[in-house]
This record gives C-alpha cells, sequence and structure tokens, in this order.
C-alpha cells in the first residue's frame, strides 16, 4: 500500500532489527534498516536533550516567577501598619484594608491614652493610699511613745499639709505593742 515496516531478530548479528519501507512516486522502493540498540541510543540522545530543554524551561519560569512577585509584593512590603492613612502608592483593591487599618491604629491609640491615664490615676490613688497609712502609723508611733527606725525613708517630703511626711515609708516599732486595731480606727477616721 505504498508503505511498510517489520521487526525480526538477525541470527547472524544477535539483535532485532527494523525495517521500514516506501514507494517513491518514480515506483522505487526505498528500505532502510535498523537495529532496536540504536533506535534506543538514539532515543537516550534525545531525551537527554529534551532534558536540558525542560530544564532552562523550568529556569527561565522559576526566574520570570520570582521577579512578577517580587514586583507584585513592592507595595504590600512598603506598607506602614503604623500609618495606614500615609500609604500612597497601594494597590486600589487593598484601600478598605489600608482604611480598617488605620481605624483600627486610631481606636489603639485612644485605647492606649486611657490607658495611660488610667495608670497615672492609680498611681496617684496608691501613693495617697500608702501616705495615709504611714502618716497613721507614724503617729500611732510617736502617741504611744514607741522607738521609731524609718526602714524606707521617703524622697518626698515636699508635702507641707501633712507634718508626718518626713515619715512616709515602712515603719518599724522596737516595741512589742500590737496597735492594729487603733491603726485600723485612725484609717476608718482618714476618709
Amino acid at each position: 500500500q505504498g508503505e511498510g515496516f517489520a521487526s525480526r531478530t538477525s541470527d547472524t548479528l544477535g539483535k532485532d532489527i527494523l525495517y521500514y519501507a516506501v514507494v517513491l512516486g518514480d515506483g522505487n522502493i526505498l528500505r532502510l534498516a535498523r537495529t532496536n540498540a540504536a533506535v534506543f541510543q538514539q532515543a537516550q540522545f534525545l531525551v537527554g536533550y529534551i532534558a536540558l530543554v525542560l530544564l532552562l524551561i523550568l529556569g527561565g519560569a522559576f526566574v520570570a516567577a520570582r521577579s512578577i512577585t517580587r514586583r507584585a509584593l513592592q507595595p504590600l512590603e512598603r506598607l506602614d501598619l503604623e500609618q495606614p492613612k500615609d500609604n500612597k502608592d497601594i494597590y486600589p483593591e487593598l484601600a478598605p484594608i489600608v482604611e480598617r487599618f488605620a481605624q483600627q491604629q486610631a481606636a489603639l491609640n485612644r485605647e492606649m491614652r486611657r490607658y495611660k491615664s488610667k495608670k497615672q490615676e492609680l498611681k496617684v490613688l496608691e501613693q495617697h493610699i500608702m501616705t495615709d497609712i504611714s502618716t497613721v502609723a507614724a503617729k500611732l508611733a510617736v502617741m504611744n511613745h514607741l522607738e521609731v527606725i524609718l526602714a524606707i525613708p521617703s524622697d518626698n517630703s515636699a508635702s507641707s499639709r501633712n507634718p508626718w511626711s518626713a515619715l512616709d515609708g515602712m515603719i518599724v516599732g522596737t516595741s512589742g505593742l500590737d496597735l492594729t486595731e487603733a491603726m485600723i480606727d485612725e484609717l476608718k477616721e482618714v476618709r
């Protein structure tokens, strides 16, 4: 029908041989023969080149993907989450997220100011309570003729309205007199 192929084992060579024949336009027949080993060698030769081409394509794809990703992520990496409103070159798709960051940052700043204010109020209250306690303790020690030792002397004796402010601190007496009830009664009167 114009072409044909066959395969047979050659007793002389001891190898499989592939035959291919085709009828040419002028009526002549072109016949080719090749051993299987030669065909496989040629396939191995081509596989090496195909693998090299695939590696080059994969390497080029990796470099291109890395470059594209780096360019795409640059605006995200420059995004300043501390000052979200200052971000000029962001993607339009990110504008709602950046706006939400700005709102959260403003709320966080308000809460931090409120926290610092409350912390300062607590510090003042604590100092006031400690002054009241140390004043009452010193007063009771003097009234009961106790010998007084200042274990933690005060660094701020500037309060002129409180005559006991120099004794602001932990007071340890050398006498063994229990003044717990008197201390509680005195502190109730401080209110």
